[in-house]
């Protein structure tokens, strides 16, 4: 399903080029839920945009279903973005004006889906999600757990073919990673591709392989 080979991504800082990605190779098939482990700085948020689209590598190649994602224009990889990626991160940030259900529904408006669509679709995935009672609530009155859980619904609404999570539970207590855990295994289990950024051992013992960036490599 994504396959990545040689992959090469470098920043300026001032004058001196900060090379982040050296040679990265990575092959993810259709259903793994597979983690990617590695000190601060080691490449790995930097690998993640690069999969969904948000940034491009200076050289190398990302196939993703045989579509060339690097050769795509901006308005391509919007698109590409749209139909493929749900990207979950760190602290996810909802919008504070809209409720639970209105943050949720966000991307189904963008995608001009009906009322109906959208009551229909919203209503499902709050309740696969366990958070049906506090749709119409303030996302100010959420604990981190259910903030993280209507994160999780806004990125799965659109039914991607891949979830991208960039520590996911790294701010949560013990007792709502397993809640986020149990979670991405029941979305793994209808299908979905889990690709999982985390400095945690217990998190990444719950995927299916384990992938460690370690100075701008991936093994």
């Amino acid at each position: 399903m994504l396959k990545v080979s040689h992959l090469q991504k470098s920043f300026l800082l001032g004058s001196r080029k900060n090379v982040v990605l050296k040679d990265v190779n990575l092959e993810i098939h259709a259903g793994e839920m597979v983690a990617i482990m590695g000190r601060s700085g080691s490449g790995k948020s930097t690998l993640l945009n690069i999969l969904a689209g948000l940034d491009q590598a200076d050289s190398g190649s990302y196939h993703f279903d045989n579509a060339d994602v690097l050769a795509m224009n901006a308005a391509q990889a919007a698109d590409f973005r749209k139909r493929n990626i749900g990207y979950i991160i760190q602290n996810s940030v909802l919008i504070s004006s809209k409720n639970v259900f209105n943050n949720i529904a966000l991307p189904l408006q963008y995608s001009k889906h009906s009322k109906a669509q959208i009551k229909e679709k919203v209503s499902f995935v709050l309740a696969a999600l366990h958070i049906s009672e506090v749709g119409f609530s303030s996302v100010e009155v959420l604990s981190g757990g259910e903030a993280q859980r209507v994160a999780i619904a806004r990125s799965v609404i659109q039914e991607p073919k891949v979830i991208i999570a960039d520590e996911p539970t790294g701010s949560l207590d013990e007792e709502t990673e397993d809640d986020i855990l149990r979670l991405f295994k029941m979305l793994n289990e209808q299908g979905k591709t889990i690709i999982i950024v985390t400095h945690n051992q217990k998190v990444a013992d719950s995927c299916d392989r384990i992938f460690y960036m370690n100075n701008g490599n991936c093994i």
